[in-house]
């Protein structure tokens, strides 16, 4: 069972990937987005070492990158939504599965095996699949300098792979993840 629930996982973040690489290919960026993305590739390309930058060249390459972080904060929102959709809607409308839950034969139900209802999906959706970070991180660029917006976005990636590995950990020991616990659902097979 665990291994159907992992490999439902990965081939759900690899679907999800592939959704918001399509849709990154083809969202357009502003004149500035391009403009700030090219001298940011030229100032790197001119960099002779990037393990021997000086500090304000470092803080140059933060304030190039969190203007382009500025300037595309929308596609935020649109990973938002992605997800959103995936993560609540999907599985609500397919009776507990998202479409890899239904390849591996998966779904999701309450800890007493009824339907899980809309703010399950979603209290899950924030903790496990990055939902929390999409709706934090533009916020943050708005609030925050480069340096900060730095700094708590990079603290927040990290809290959310920990949060991933201790729940990784504790599926493969109690059968039961974090947001399970919190949520108070589980995943059980079904046939088709």
């Amino acid at each position: 069972m665990c291994y159907r629930r992992i490999t439902a996982a990965i081939l759900d973040i690899l679907i999800v990937c592939i959704i918001i690489a399509s849709l990154a290919s083809v969202m357009p960026l502003s004149k500035n987005a391009i403009q700030i993305s090219n001298e940011y590739n030229n100032y790197l390309t001119n960099i002779d070492d990037l393990t021997k930058i000086t500090a304000s060249e470092k803080e140059q390459i933060i304030e190039m990158a969190y203007l382009f972080d500025r300037e595309t904060s929308y596609f935020y929102v649109v990973v938002a939504l992605v997800i959103t959709i995936y993560f609540v809607f999907i599985p609500k409308w397919l009776n507990g599965k998202t479409i890899a839950q239904y390849i591996r034969k998966v779904k999701l139900v309450s800890e007493n095996e009824e339907k899980v209802n809309l703010n399950q999906y979603i209290i899950r959706a924030l903790l496990n699949s990055g939902l929390f970070l999409m709706i934090l991180m533009p916020l943050f660029i708005y609030i925050c300098n480069a340096i900060w917006y730095s700094n708590v976005t990079s603290i927040l990636c990290i809290v959310q792979l920990i949060y991933w590995f201790i729940s990784l950990i504790m599926l493969l020991i109690k059968k039961k993840t974090i947001h399970d616990y919190i949520t108070k659902t589980k995943i059980i097979e079904v046939k088709r």
